[in-house]
């Protein structure tokens, strides 16, 4: 077993159809009394629907999904079969964290490396009009190559969804969680993702979390400790930068603001990185995807633009967009209607996939055939 959460186990597996070594997430349904049921089961449906058409190299595939279950009603668990990606940053952090400093893994390259994977793929996510909602070190993905592959989308959104019920502010594991997520009244966009992203920079430079929030006071703490006074935001401004902002967000706002004595924001220095030699275009790319206004926060686009990644752009055209926008709306939807889109979208992805799988199978072995008569000849 890789890994297992509150949604589900994963293993490694051999497909031997296709030769390769995949990850297969086993999603276990709960009964339909349940009081998360419409939860679970909207998630489950939203994963699959929102990561098959997502085709990027930074992004895990879903390679097959199936269940055992002949009818709906039997239906208790589905299996969803990706990339295998043998690590996460998360697992990654901690190695190097445990290592002398001499010898840790994580060098001056590998920042710039992972995080112009994450950008890509969060730029063809976010020109879908999808939302991750859910990025934290641990839900990126590494293979041994150096290849990332974010994960993940069970927390994601796409707008036409939230146009017909409110944004929940509870997405994003805590420490990772937007200051807008935290203060308004679910009016939200893209730039909550970006926010995430920084704070994964700022954890692969440091090594540590840079807002670990026991609740949500303590978490709105730090972001106002670190943040307030930086580029963009003054204490005074925030109407400006949140104009949906709660009551209840701006008395704890207030609260907190009352108890600081200096807005000036700590700066991120290179001296603080336990990675020796980090490109100082790392911390100005920090400083653009922090910054406490999400209507100036570097996008997606913006980012990777930065001089960090001269030596990293594949494309002088600029990195893929996806060519249409993803329209998924569960909002109509009741439990048994959201059960049963679930295993008709099972069956059919699990149809397509298999048959394009006996196809590629089909293919490779032609051309093996090809290559050994070729060898006959000689």
């Amino acid at each position: 077993m890789i890994g297992s959460g509150a949604y589900g186990q994963v293993i490694s597996a051999y497909d031997s159809l296709l030769q390769r070594k995949v990850a297969i997430k086993k999603i276990k349904l709960p009964s339909i009394n349940a009081v998360e049921a419409k939860l679970f089961y909207s998630r489950s449906l939203r994963e699959i629907c929102i990561l098959t058409p997502l085709k990027h190299d930074n992004i895990v595939q879903v390679l097959d999904c199936y269940t055992p279950a002949a009818t709906v009603e039997h239906m208790r668990e589905i299996y969803i079969v990706t990339n295998l990606m043998r690590l996460d940053l998360h697992q990654l952090i901690k190695m190097n964290n445990q290592r002398p400093i001499d010898k840790r893994i994580i060098t001056s390259s590998h920042v710039p490396h992972f995080l112009y994977q994450i950008l890509r793929a969060l730029k063809f996510i976010h020109s879908a009009k999808v939302l991750h909602r859910d990025l934290k070190p641990s839900n990126i993905f590494v293979d041994l190559d150096g290849h990332v592959r974010i994960g993940d989308f069970g927390l994601a959104r796409v707008p036409e969804e939230e146009a017909n019920t409110p944004m929940t502010g509870y997405v994003c594991t805590r420490w990772y969680r937007a200051p807008e997520l935290m203060l308004c009244d679910g009016t939200y966009n893209s730039a909550i993702d970006m926010w995430s992203v920084g704070c994964i920079l700022s954890e692969l430079i440091f090594g540590q979390p840079l807002f670990p929030g026991r609740h949500y006071f303590d978490q709105l703490r730090l972001i106002v400790e670190r943040r307030c006074g930086s580029l963009g935001f003054l204490p005074h401004e925030h109407r400006i930068a949140y104009p949906t902002i709660t009551d209840k967000s701006l008395n704890a706002l207030h609260r907190i603001l009352g108890q600081c004595t200096n807005y000036h924001p700590k700066p991120f220095l290179p001296s603080d990185s336990i990675v020796p030699n980090i490109d100082a275009a790392a911390f100005d790319l920090l400083e653009g995807l922090l910054l406490m206004d999400p209507h100036k926060r570097l996008t997606a686009d913006d980012a990777l633009h930065s001089s960090l990644f001269n030596n990293y752009r594949k494309d002088a055209g600029g990195e893929p967009s996806s060519e249409e926008a993803f329209q998924l709306d569960l909002s109509p939807y009741q439990l048994p209607d959201i059960r049963a889109m679930l295993f008709q979208k099972v069956q059919l992805v699990h149809q397509q996939l298999h048959e394009k799988a006996l196809i590629l199978n089909e293919q490779a072995t032609m051309a093996a055939s090809t290559y050994a008569e070729k060898m006959d000849c000689y």
